[in-house]
């Protein structure tokens, strides 16, 4: 049998081969796995399709098939369908196929012969519902406002939300089955929130030795690179939303409540946040979103590190 999984969301798809692989092994085959790309595609298809002495039945994965030439899906194609008897074949495109008819020839002819299924990411309301089904499945009730808001700092990055999720369920152990907008929000903010905070304040400053100092310090942390910037990003934005709604008279109490910041926003913070430093967030937020985008698809953590701490540093030359 041969299946075609695809989609835009990298941690769906590893989570639909995680699941596929599971199988395969409480069935007892042999799994290979391949990149396309990596080696050519007909010694991709020859070792796929040769069963080993010791294995009657096998599953291969060839994974980044939208990283293969046209010449590649072509051969694979030609060689690999239908699948022998006994062989499983998985592929997996990381990118969303809108049509059939949209794809190159090969993989038409792939898709045509395969069981095929998209992996995608919920949107609107149909992402909070699936975060609580997350929670529920590590026993833990997510209440609807702390899904709403999980769901709003993760955005689309389901592997993000599903990291967060799981380290409220963990934060609360047994104490408690429900977690709540509060707990969401604290987990979120606990583990680098005063660094983020310093960081974000020497970025406003233009201060490049302090920032570059906070940032090192944040990046040689346990969280993954990205979440690290990401989190910057989300708590400056939430910063200077609480300036504009201070501005317009509401207290920090209620401000605090309505962006889920955490206390250490005292009373007279949001009143004492210049024009200058209001000014000097545009060019904050525009870097990390800078960041965010060239970085979305880069290799190890030391050189997603390697990589932000440069862009930070050209930022404040």
């Amino acid at each position: 049998m041969i299946f075609f999984v695809h989609g835009e969301d990298d941690y769906l798809i590893d989570r639909r081969k995680k699941d596929l692989l599971a199988k395969a092994r409480a069935d007892r085959r042999e799994c290979e796995f391949f990149c396309a790309g990596d080696a050519p595609a007909a010694a991709i298809a020859d070792q796929s399709l040769n069963l080993s002495l010791f294995a009657s039945q096998k599953t291969v994965f060839i994974d980044r098939l939208d990283e293969a030439s046209k010449k590649d899906l072509d051969e694979l194609a030609a060689k690999i369908i239908p699948a022998p008897e006994g062989i499983d074949i998985v592929f997996l495109w990381r990118e969303r196929i809108k049509s059939s008819a949209s794809a190159p020839v090969g993989a038409k002819k792939i898709m045509a012969a395969s069981k095929v299924s998209e992996e995608k990411a919920p949107r609107g309301r149909a992402l909070a519902a699936w975060a609580q089904n997350e929670a529920r499945a590590l026993g833990k009730e997510l209440s609807q406002d702390a899904a709403d808001f999980l769901a709003r700092e993760a955005g689309q990055d389901m592997g993000s939300l599903a990291q967060e999720i799981e380290k409220c369920a963990m934060s609360l152990g047994k104490t408690s089955g429900k977690i709540t907008a509060a707990d969401a929000a604290g987990q979120i903010f606990s583990m680098n929130a005063g660094g983020i905070f310093e960081f974000a304040n020497a970025v406003e400053r233009k201060d490049r030795r302090a920032a570059l100092k906070t940032l090192s310090r944040l990046l040689d942390g346990p969280e993954e690179p990205l979440i690290v910037l990401d989190r910057f990003y989300k708590t400056v934005l939430r910063i200077y939303r609480g300036k504009t709604l201070s501005a317009g008279g509401m207290t920090s109490s209620e401000i605090s409540r309505l962006l889920f910041l955490n206390s250490y926003f005292d009373a007279d913070f949001f009143s004492n946040i210049s024009a200058h430093s209001t000014a000097r967030a545009g060019d904050a937020l525009d870097m990390t979103a800078a960041c965010n985008l060239k970085l979305k698809r880069a290799g190890t953590n030391e050189e997603k590190k390697s990589a932000i701490t440069v862009l930070v540093a050209d930022y404040l030359r």
